[in-house]
């Protein structure tokens, strides 16, 4: 799942990405912030992966960017492995 962000608008809604495998194929559904949905449907890889493209340069022309995320900080846990020092 993707989600993309509007920064040109003033609305706060996002735009969400997610890939769906189908018998015939690949499935992208979009989903716009006011609820309405849209599906696009590919045969095989090679034109998903081409569809897929064409929907981001799209999306980025009518100013969507996707969403990231900040990596997560996490630690090791109390006694966990470390690697040894040389001596």
């Amino acid at each position: 799942m993707v989600r993309f962000v509007n920064r040109r608008t003033r609305e706060r809604g996002r735009l969400t990405i997610r890939l769906a495998r189908s018998r015939n194929g690949y499935r992208l559904v979009v989903t716009y912030p006011n609820g309405l949905r849209r599906l696009h449907t590919f045969r095989d890889h090679a034109a998903l992966v081409a569809g897929t493209a064409a929907l981001q340069e799209s999306l980025a022309g009518d100013g969507w960017e996707p969403l990231h995320r900040p990596a997560p900080r996490w630690r090791p846990a109390a006694g966990a492995w470390r690697p040894e020092t040389p001596r």
